[in-house]
């Protein structure tokens, strides 16, 4: 049961989903006393919400606000007049396990809720639905922190990357995609979730077309991913926790890369990719060519299958050549790669080691 008690008499609503009381005093100098809105104890921190009346804020402002906000899971809001010492600010108490969020907001005069990192009008709902789930998932810091890529935080990210550099120990080529990838979820502490689409298409069993083992987890599972249309995603849910989403391509505008841009000179992440040696390869095949580089270099080497797919070009089909001389080993890659419209990309994984990416030359 809700009273709301005015000079003038009192009126009573019932909200049978809640347990709240609201009394209001109201003077000649505006709110003096406070409302009370307290709702059953939801799961995750809680969050307790006082809402300072601002000098010049709407008599009716309190009222309003408290039908805006009662839906959105604040633990207890209450709306009083400012007092000595009170500021926009969140305060935080109890163990990690049992976090509690003290927040106090001001109404303006322009009848705008000010929190900490955020300013909203009424309508705002969702909004401030958000900005209550950024609080309960990371804390005060996370309401300032800036978005980084798939609208974490760049402390978020740096954890999922952190995450993800795991080794791959086992061998993938011709092994099913869907084991080796539950075989890499189980050594993750992060949660790997994968939605319909993409469980069917795991579920058909198809074989990893590259070897994979030395490498970081993050890179690796991209890598078993693409050549199925299947992205990773990471995610944050309504808990601090992020997990990782398999989904299809088409889901998602950003998705976890196969491997990073490398930041130093291509000669200082693979010095011998430079080294001159004798060579001539008279039509060979272009998958075993680059099966022997890979093996003199010590550097893996993976195809981008959906962009060769798309451009027409079977490694194990296309044959190659390479007149007889000396030269070294980047200028004999680009010399069996242009012909076909490939190219090749140094990339890093997730613990900085170096592998070659070829895909399609064409957009």
């Amino acid at each position: 049961m809700v009273r709301l008690g005015f000079l003038s008499g009192a009126r009573t609503w019932a909200y049978p989903k809640f347990v709240a009381t609201w009394f209001v005093v109201i003077a000649a100098v505006g709110w003096v006393d406070c409302v009370c809105f307290q709702r059953t104890a939801n799961a995750g921190p809680q969050v307790d919400l006082v809402v300072l009346l601002g000098e010049g804020a709407p008599l009716t402002a309190g009222q309003d606000w408290i039908k805006e906000l009662k839906e959105l899971g604040f633990s207890n809001i209450r709306i009083r007049s400012p007092r000595s010492g009170d500021r926009v600010e969140v305060q935080s108490s109890g163990s990690k396990n049992s976090q509690r969020y003290a927040v106090k907001g001001i109404l303006t005069r322009r009848n705008q809720l000010r929190l900490p990192g955020g300013n909203f009008s009424l309508g705002d709902r969702g909004r401030i639905a958000q900005w209550l789930e950024k609080l309960r998932r990371g804390g005060e810091e996370e309401l300032h922190a800036r978005p980084a890529a798939f609208g974490l935080t760049e402390k978020s990210l740096l954890e999922v990357h952190n995450g993800l550099r795991r080794v791959l120990s086992e061998k993938t080529r011709g092994k099913s995609s869907a084991r080796v990838l539950a075989r890499i979820s189980d050594r993750l502490d992060l949660k790997v979730v994968l939605d319909g689409t993409a469980r069917r298409i795991l579920g058909e069993d198809l074989p990893i077309g590259d070897e994979l083992v030395g490498m970081s987890c993050g890179t690796a599972m991209a890598a078993l991913l693409r050549p199925l249309g299947l992205i990773l995603v990471p995610r944050a849910g309504r808990s601090r926790e992020v997990a990782l989403q398999v989904t299809v391509a088409r889901n998602a505008s950003e998705s976890w890369p196969v491997g990073w841009p490398v930041e130093r000179r291509i000669r200082d992440v693979i010095p011998q990719f430079f080294e001159f040696l004798k060579v001539e390869i008279d039509d060979q095949p272009l998958d075993q060519v680059i099966e022997v580089l890979a093996g003199r270099l010590e550097v893996p080497m993976l195809y981008d299958h959906q962009s060769l797919a798309r451009a027409g070009v079977d490694p194990a089909e296309r044959l190659v050549s390479v007149t007889r001389g000396r030269s070294y080993y980047k200028r004999i890659l680009d010399k069996i790669l242009v012909p076909s419209k490939l190219k090749s990309e140094v990339r890093v994984d997730e613990l900085q080691q170096p592998f070659i990416w070829i895909s399609s030359a064409q957009r």
